[in-house]
């Protein structure tokens, strides 16, 4: 949690969200709202999750042997370019006969995120600003 970040943004409230009449909470549950309005592209994505997106076994088949060997060189890396070459790979080998995993890799690169971790108070895609976390900061105990 960085909470000079935290502070900042309470302080300056650029987005003129009113910081300074909302309770802890309050101030919180509006750095974790997670709606769409941030978007964050994920520079790498493991090989694990790019199998994983095989949800539907038929899909796995119809891409054909040469597909699934192509995937699966691929899957040994954990460093996946999820814009770049990989994608491209990816979508090359397994054509229009996987659409749902194609669909789950796409949402998976590039998650919402919520305010806090797009302006980097938290650095964990998944982590949250609870109102202790807002008291500090605006306490400037840290």
């Amino acid at each position: 949690m960085d909470y000079i970040a935290l502070k900042a943004e309470i302080d300056n409230d650029p987005l003129a969200v009113g910081y300074s009449g909302l309770t802890d909470q309050q101030v919180a549950d509006s750095l974790n709202v997670r709606d769409g309005t941030y978007i964050y592209q994920r520079p790498t994505m493991s090989g694990k999750e790019v199998k994983e997106a095989f949800t539907v076994s038929a899909e796995w088949t119809a891409i054909g042997p040469e597909g699934r060997a192509e995937i699966l060189s691929m899957c040994n890396r954990d460093d996946l370019d999820p814009f770049g070459v990989d994608a491209i790979i990816f979508q090359q080998a397994t054509g229009a006969n996987a659409p749902t995993a194609q669909s789950t890799l796409v949402a998976a690169r590039q998650p919402n995120v919520s305010r806090a971790f797009e302006i980097s108070i938290t650095t964990n895609i998944n982590e949250d600003v609870n109102a202790v976390d807002v008291d500090t900061a605006r306490r400037g105990t840290v």
